[in-house]
């Protein structure tokens, strides 16, 4: 599989410039970013807090030794298997180290325990991490 994919490149090299093909082969070997250490605040709500909808922020350590990210994104299950996802986007530089932080609203309207998932992607997808972040009855 490796091998076709090696030869497809080659032939659109012939139509492709340089560059584009120099930045396809790197994103080939390049190492995925990693994150670490998610923290959610708040990490819970009551029932109706905010009127039905809270805000929050999902804050989390990044590295990047190749600087291929190009932002993250912030995924909110509730029990119902609902999926509501925010998109963060940023430019990361080779051996990038920060500490990332992103927005996200949960809906109050039922006690429930909704998972917050994080994931950078760019060149290639991160590890993933994920937190509980529970609305809870008064």
């Amino acid at each position: 599989m490796r091998a076709l994919l090696w030869a497809t490149l080659l032939c659109l090299g012939a139509c492709a410039d340089p560059q584009t093909l120099a930045e396809t082969l790197a994103a080939l070997d390049s190492v995925p970013a990693e994150i670490t250490n998610l923290q959610l605040t708040p990490n819970s709500a009551p029932l109706n807090a905010g009127g039905g909808e809270v805000s929050a922020s999902a804050e989390f350590d990044y590295y990047d030794p190749d600087g291929g990210s190009f932002g993250f994104e912030v995924v909110v299950e509730d029990e119902a298997g609902t999926r509501t996802t925010f998109v963060h986007e940023f430019a990361a530089y080779p051996g990038t180290n920060a500490t990332l932080q992103g927005d996200f609203s949960v809906d109050t309207t039922t006690v429930q325990l909704c998972v917050v998932s994080v994931t950078v992607y760019g060149l290639k997808f991160s590890n993933t991490l994920q937190a509980d972040f529970e609305v809870y009855a008064p």
